[in-house]
Formats: structure tokens, sequence, C-alpha cells
């Protein structure tokens, strides 16, 4: 694979993000923050090939479109391949360090998207979760021939791997197949469900107090207070939300992440990972 880079339009990025609202993508950036602390970067995966999505047990690969096909069945992936698949014995980062050993280290390839807290069981010796929790995706992976990235200096590029395979590049230029779990829109219903917030007015200042002195009176590192606000939004953008929220919020680091399974994600954080 042999990156082209080229110069992106404010309107790639606008129609990025847009079709987040309906198709499985993510968006990762650094909007604000303190210059020199927090850099201006970002990154827009848009219109993925494939879904990884991480288990306890090992990872199972959706191919999103024709290319996503093309490239499970292409010779040089058959040691990824092999990796694929849940069960005992299966390491799902034995697969992951698969499918990037497959381009031979071409920098430009890359994994992107979002791990839960459970996560951290990838790490070592699997311990016993909660019943079913072994059948509960950890995260999704997404891996894109092309993608949007802002560099640090503030400007958006397109960063796009070309392949000399014929087949490879023919089902490049082929129409996508039709995406698993990503309806649009117009299709959405309401859910008619109730306005509920975790507290009344004021209420939330009561936790906070309580919260200080529990770190008065404790060894404790660090503690987080939240509460949840919930609102039915059928027929609205989340993308409109997610961009209203970049353009006003003062926390540095911001996401939108379409799992592609009915799930989207969105907000900021002063948190930089």
């Amino acid at each position: 694979a042999l990156p082209i880079w080229r110069p992106a339009a404010a309107t790639d990025l606008a129609t990025a993000i847009a079709s987040l609202d309906h198709a499985p993508g993510i968006y990762l950036g650094c909007d604000a923050g303190i210059v020199g602390l927090h850099p201006s970067q970002a990154i827009v995966i848009a219109d993925p090939a494939l879904a990884l999505r991480v288990f306890v047990d090992g990872v199972a690969v959706t191919a999103l479109d024709a290319f996503g096909a093309a490239l499970l069945g292409h010779p040089a992936m058959a040691g990824f391949v092999a990796t694929i698949g849940r069960g005992e014995g299966r390491s799902p980062l034995a697969s992951l360090r698969a499918f990037l050993a497959a381009w031979n280290g071409a920098e430009e390839v890359r994994l992107v998207g979002a791990l839960g807290f459970e996560a951290h069981r990838l790490a070592g010796r699997r311990r016993p979760g909660p019943a079913g929790d072994e059948e509960s995706s950890l995260g999704v992976l997404f891996f894109a021939p092309a993608l949007l990235r802002r560099q640090a200096a503030g400007t958006w590029e397109r960063v796009t791997l070309e392949f000399d395979d014929a087949a490879l590049a023919a089902a490049r230029a082929s129409a996508p197949l039709p995406r698993p779990g990503a309806p649009a829109p117009a299709e959405a219903a309401p859910t008619g469900g109730p306005v509920v917030d975790d507290f009344p007015p004021g209420a939330y200042a009561a936790v906070i107090a309580s919260g200080v002195r529990r770190l008065a009176d404790t060894p404790l590192v660090s503690l987080t207070l939240s509460q949840s606000f919930r609102r039915d939004v059928a027929g609205a953008s989340i993308a409109a939300a997610f961009e209203t929220l970049r353009a006003a919020h003062p926390a540095p680091a911001t996401f939108f992440f379409n799992t592609g399974d009915g799930e989207r994600v969105f907000g900021a954080s002063p948190d930089l990972q």
C-alpha cells in the first residue's frame, strides 16, 4: 500500500462528520485547550472497510464494503484471517497485531476506534466477570483505506492508501456492500421515553459536598462524580449536536463514535489519551 497525502477542504470534514449520523465511523480530536499543551490534532474515519470487534476471548471481523471483503480474501491477510474468531486459547491482542503485521510496518495503516473500561482485561490473566460478560464486546476498531487527519499546525489532509494489486484496486473502485446496523436517520422511530435526570435541580450540589468530605477523610487518588440527562432526540441530527459541542466546549478532547450496531456516542473530556 502506498500512502498519498492531499489537502482536505472544510466541506470534506463536514461531510465526514455528518455521515456518522447513520454510518459506522469515528472522530477523535483535540479541538480546544491550552496552546503548547494540547496539540490541535484529529483523525476521522467515515468510511471504514473493516470493523474489528474485540472480545475477551478473541476478535470478530466484519467487512463493511467490497474492498473490506476483498482485503480479507487477499493472500497477504491469510495469517491474520487465521487468528479471527473467539474461543478458548484465542488472543485478541495477537489477532490485532497480526493485522498490522500483514502490512509490513506501513506507518499509515492504523486501527482507530474505542475500547471500554473493561478493556483492562486484555492486559493480564483473565478473571471471571459478571454473568454474560464474555459475550459483551470490549470495543470496536475500524480500518479504512482513506481517512482525514488534522496535523498539529491545524491543517486538514486526506490520507489515502493506493494499491498496486489489481484485485484490491478494483474493489476500491466498486460500489460498497450494504452496511449492517446503520439505518438512515429517516428510519429512526421515536422512543417515546420519559425525560429522566439522575437528580432534581440543586441535588447534585449535595453529591459534590459529600464527595469533598470523602476526599478529606479517605486516601483516594481521585473521585469522579457524574450525572445523566436523558432526552428523546428521535429525528434530530446527532452529528449536528456534536458539531455544536465541538465548537463551544472548552474541554480539549472530543469524540464521536458510531459503532455500526445502533449505538452513537459523542462527548468532550479534559482527559487526553
